[in-house]
């Protein structure tokens, strides 16, 4: 017997309906080895198999159980008998899924089971690196792979900075340029997510662009002021509006090279190009450009071709300037935006205005005429999508959050109280949280910050508060939008911070809760072993099912700060804080000593002095505050680990590392993985690895992880590895030592 998890569109349950059975290929479904699927099962299947700007609520999970023999070979054809359940990803979904099809019973995810899960940033991620490449192409700088697929122009996508995917989410979150946080406040970063107001009528020539610039430039400079722009503000680079008005008056019709050429010439105006430089590796142009060429996309609407992404262009001086900004608007305008160009220039057959009449069907009969034959060029492909959603599940591909009730619970007894304790799980109430299985997400996270690049980068453990735009579709329907004015957002898409909504109850049909485990006073009164609790002072998990990549927090706002100021004392406590506790967040378990390496490394890269008894100093009082504000828990080796979020292994194999050797070696030495990660990595050993063979070695660790050892302290590093796993093995029952842990750390926190 066989179970698997598998996704499809709800449009296929007509063949349930008609045929009795579906094709699913196997890259929509997945084996699973648990009684039901566990959280990380679901968002595998999303992450790959989702596409920007359709409907997500349209996707139906399928639970199968199969006993006959099948090939991987092949694709896999179900029976609508050997389905167990239908789940919908949400309520609305679950609501209008019933409504279509009235003959199935849909299960449904918990409501707030994907906030924070960053699926949909992935796919954005995704349509960005694609759409780079495809802008590579179509400015002649890279040539095209022989078949076009998805896998063939990620493999040829080039590398993306952090600043540029931090200005892409924001926009796609509508979040106004001006509100972003120091973490993501960098030079791309804000000129992604730039949006011009209305109210100040800059000139619609390319002296407009300039102005934005000013704005932009503001708050670069100014990076603790969150107020919206305005030119009353003493602050308002006063001196650089006035010289920007002189040259407009002298020159209204003005071309943008040469108002480049005379901002330099003008004291205030000369900063700008300056820092600019300084941010940009030496091409302070391409956010002049960047902002020019968004304008015309905007202004030409869906009627694109190669042509006109050459035109864009055309102002750029070399071919080092020209590839930059072929990535950076390849990458905010994404694939889909730029697939039709893409098709038309390398003349795919079936694109209409490609086809050729000598060799078409058609042409031997002569070609059809019709005046509604549906033309790629007039081809409204929102509504075109819109209508698609409606076919699928009667919504139209409305996205609306809906505060109506979560997931339904199979009786009453298994409604879990508001109140509940999130460490317990009692025999009636639903939760999906699981040790055993996956990490916890919490709701004690911090409403001062959010970081965009930490949603990105943390695990599926993050505790941030995050908006409401999780289990939408309005992510991606939203970017790259012709709406300008930040007015127009709607108010309840504005996130203003705040604890996020309370977990609710959920279907445990559909997830894989484990055994309900409620302490007895039998447990209570037994004390953990002291042992035990210093070598592990945070849970970990025991059935790990994959080993995701060490994530490492963006600090390029920092570092920009720095070559600003060039000196650490003229940056705000406030960013300096922020930079830890997004280090912290997006990195934990972490060490103390690397959260101050970090920092010294940025000093010495953006020549900034980090002195011992000050600068240093204050960074460590920083992360002691931090530690303490946050209920952060250090061991006694300087880990650094969140509390409430279980720990995984993680690799250190950095495919992002960018060259950044000094930090890729540090991560890959044994002495600065956690103990509590080693404990994760032996049981993902000793369940699926070393071909199931007990006898674990440290090489087994070393190869999981990923690591190096060499070096003096090499022996010694390793001997704490097989210390860890001697611990470990000794323990009888593991589960029943987490859990007798567990039970004494909410006592401990209750009084």
């Amino acid at each position: 017997m066989s179970r698997i998890l598998a996704i499809m569109d709800s449009s296929q349950l007509y063949r349930f309906v008609t045929l009795g059975s579906v094709v699913i290929p196997w890259s929509n479904a997945l084996e699973f080895s648990d009684t039901l699927p566990i959280p990380e099962d679901y968002l595998e299947l999303l992450n790959d198999s989702c596409i920007p700007r359709r409907g997500y609520r349209t996707k139906v999970f399928l639970i199968i159980n199969i006993s006959r023999s099948f090939s991987y070979d092949a694709s896999l054809d179900v029976s609508i008998s050997e389905v167990e359940f239908l789940v919908a990803l949400d309520e609305i979904a679950q609501e209008k899924l019933s409504q279509i099809w009235p003959e199935f019973h849909f299960e449904v995810l918990p409501r707030n089971f994907l906030k924070g899960q960053n699926y949909e940033f992935q796919v954005l991620d995704r349509q960005a690196r694609m759409g780079a490449a495809a802008a590579l192409i179509l400015l002649g700088i890279a040539p095209a792979p022989e078949i076009i697929t998805e896998q063939a122009l990620l493999d040829m996508a080039p590398d993306i900075s952090d600043s540029v995917m931090m200005g892409i989410r924001l926009h796609s979150l509508k979040r106004p340029y001006y509100t972003t946080g120091y973490n993501e406040r960098t030079l791309m970063s804000l000129v992604l997510s730039y949006v011009r107001d209305s109210s100040f009528a800059y000139p619609k020539t390319d002296a407009g662009f300039c102005f934005d610039v000013m704005d932009i430039f503001h708050y670069l400079v100014n990076r603790g002021d969150t107020t919206p722009p305005s030119h009353d503000k003493p602050s308002f680079s006063t001196e650089i509006h006035n010289e920007l008005r002189g040259l407009l008056e002298s020159g209204p019709d003005t071309g943008i090279l040469d108002l480049i050429s005379a901002m330099e010439k003008l004291p205030a105006c000369q900063r700008i190009i300056n820092v600019f430089s300084n941010l940009s590796d030496n091409m302070p142009l391409i956010p002049f450009f960047y902002l020019k060429a968004i304008s015309q996309v905007r202004g030409k609407g869906k009627r694109w071709d190669q042509k006109f992404i050459t035109g864009l262009a055309t102002w750029l001086s070399n071919d080092r300037e020209k590839e930059c900004f072929a990535i950076i608007l390849g990458a905010s305008l994404g694939f889909e935006k730029l697939s039709l160009p893409l098709y038309r220039f390398l003349s795919i057959n079936i694109i209409s205005d490609c086809e050729d009449p000598n060799t078409c069907i058609a042409g031997s009969t002569g070609r059809l005429e019709d005046d509604n034959f549906l033309n790629v060029d007039d081809f409204d492909r929102d509504s075109a999508l819109t209508t698609a959603e409606q076919d699928d599940d009667g919504s139209g591909g409305d996205a609306a959050a809906s505060p109506g009730n979560a997931g339904v619970c199979h009786n009453e007894e298994e409604k879990a109280a508001p109140d509940a304790d999130p460490w317990s799980s009692s025999p009636g109430e639903c939760s999906f949280l699981d040790y055993r299985n996956y990490s916890q997400t919490m709701g004690d996270g911090n409403p001062e910050l959010l970081n965009v690049f930490s949603i990105r980068t943390s695990e599926n453990d993050q505790a941030f508060d995050l908006p409401e735009f999780i289990n939408t579709d309005d992510t991606f329907n939203d970017f790259m939008s012709d709406e300008e004015e930040p007015g127009t957002v709607p108010e309840d898409r504005v996130f203003r911070g705040g604890d996020l909504p309370e977990t609710t109850p959920v279907s445990a049909a559909i997830l894989d809760i484990g055994s309900s485990w409620k302490e007895t006073p039998e447990a209570a009164e037994k004390k953990p072993d002291n042992s035990f609790a210093a070598m592990f002072p945070v849970p970990f998990v025991t059935g790990q099912k994959s080993i995701p990549s060490y994530r490492r927090a963006s600090l390029d706002a920092l570092s920009q700060a720095l070559q600003i100021t060039h000196n650490m004392s003229e940056i705000s406590d406030a960013e300096l804080r922020d930079s830890v506790l997004s280090l912290i967040e997006t990195e934990a378990p972490v060490r103390n000593e690397f959260v101050l390496a970090r920092f010294r490394l940025i000093a010495r890269r953006n020549k900034t002095p980090f002195r011992k008894g000050q600068e240093e100093l204050k960074i460590q009082n920083l992360i002691n505050q931090v530690i303490t504000e946050n209920g952060y828990i250090t061991d006694g080796e300087g880990f650094i680990y969140r509390r409430k979020i279980f720990v995984h292994a993680r690799s250190r194999n950095l495919a992002d590392s960018r060259g950044d050797s000094t930090v890729s070696d540090y991560l890959r030495s044994p002495e600065n993985i956690s103990r509590a990660e080693i404990a994760a990595a032996y049981y993902v050993a000793k369940t699926s690895g070393n071909l199931l063979i007990n006898d674990i070695t440290i090489q087994d660790i070393v190869d999981i992880f990923h690591l190096r050892s060499r070096g003096e302290k090499a022996q010694e590093a390793l001997k704490r590895i097989q210390d860890v796993m001697d611990a470990l093995a000794a323990i009888p029952d593991i589960n029943k030592a987490l859990q007798e842990r567990y039970a004494a750390s909410r006592e401990k926190q209750e009084k």
